[in-house]
């Protein structure tokens, strides 16, 4: 899909149906999360307008259905209940709001939703945890952990390595595209890898960056 940047770009990203399409068959967690936890998949979807029951469900799980194959447990395809909101859209928060060129807010400073947060969190999640030791209590239950290398948190480890290494996570996301090819849905854009080929140091992620 190709949409306009804030100069009038064209951009080459795929829609948001696409992505909560992809969040139906590999979770939300995301592929560094999926060493400690199970897919977690919306259990509904509610728009504040233009509800369409079959046009939504299609975008949402439909379109992939019948050409989805072969994921890895405990991945699946999930069908979230879809409804219309009873009421008119009350949004009470502010966006954070983020230049296109630069990726940083208005403040400039980098997104608390970028890619190097989220990876120095998920860093210091796993800190303290003896990453051989299985299973691991997470919110009451047992968990195993992924197989991760013997020195993860020891050498200067790049996102894009930390990511390939949950294999589970990425042969169910090989499932989804393979889906679309099937379906003639077209091909899923990919970014540049160079955005993912970044490092985090250990006095990086264990200091306190970011606003924390």
């Amino acid at each position: 899909m190709a949409s306009p940047n804030a100069q009038g770009q064209r951009l080459l990203t795929m829609s948001c149906s696409d992505k909560v399409c992809k969040w139906n068959v590999v979770g939300l967690q995301g592929s560094l999360l999926s060493h400690l936890i199970e897919p977690i998949y919306l259990d509904s979807v509610v728009l504040g307008s233009l509800f369409h029951p079959s046009h939504l469900y299609r975008a949402m799980c439909g379109r992939v259905e019948p050409w989805i194959q072969g994921l890895p447990p405990p991945f699946r395809l999930n069908k979230p209940l879809m409804a219309l909101i009873s009421s008119p859209e009350i949004r009470k928060e502010s966006p954070e709001v983020i230049n296109s060129v630069t990726g940083k807010d208005e403040a400039g400073q980098a997104s608390r939703l970028c890619k190097r947060f989220f990876f120095r969190r998920f860093l210091r999640l796993i800190n303290p945890l003896d990453l051989h030791q299985v299973p691991v209590k997470l919110d009451q239950r047992a968990v195993p952990i992924h197989p991760l290398p013997d020195n993860f948190l020891t050498m200067s480890m790049q996102y894009s390595t930390a990511k390939e290494s949950m294999g589970d996570y990425q042969a169910a996301k090989h499932c989804l595209l393979e889906a679309f090819r099937k379906g003639g849905l077209g091909t899923w854009l990919k970014k540049p890898m160079e955005q993912d080929q970044f490092e985090l140091m250990e006095e990086e992620y264990m200091s306190g960056a970011f606003g924390e």
